[in-house]
């Protein structure tokens, strides 16, 4: 039986909870919305334009993840596309971080001995 009325006391205390809870997630919902309308039919956010205000960074997976799913973004909204162009923008920056690879000189030694070539 005591186990039943700390259910229920434990039950109010989080209806309690949440109730007062609400005012604050709902003002907060509402600024979230007022600052999407502002931009004003800028549809990359202020994320994404410093991600992209760079080419994409080659090192860390979380960095360059970033700027594949904001590129993916811009270029859907820019070509009014129906789905995020994800697979290209992967290859835009697979190519761009591959390029930069390239030049560096112990890179491109080890990619012209894995093509097979001798190095010079």
């Amino acid at each position: 039986m005591m186990e039943r009325d700390l259910e229920a006391v434990a039950e109010r205390a989080a209806v309690a909870a949440l109730a007062a809870m609400m005012p604050k997630l709902t003002g907060v919902l509402a600024q979230e919305l007022r600052s999407i309308s502002e931009m004003n039919g800028n549809p990359v956010s202020p994320h994404c334009e410093r991600v992209l205000a760079t080419p994409p960074p080659c090192t860390g997976f979380r960095e360059i993840r970033s700027w594949v799913l904001c590129r993916s973004w811009e270029k859907m909204e820019k070509e009014g596309l129906k789905r995020l162009p994800v697979g290209e923008a992967w290859r835009e920056a697979r190519t761009v971080c591959y390029l930069a690879e390239a030049e560096i000189p112990e890179k491109k030694r080890e990619l012209e001995r894995l093509r097979g070539k001798p190095s010079a």
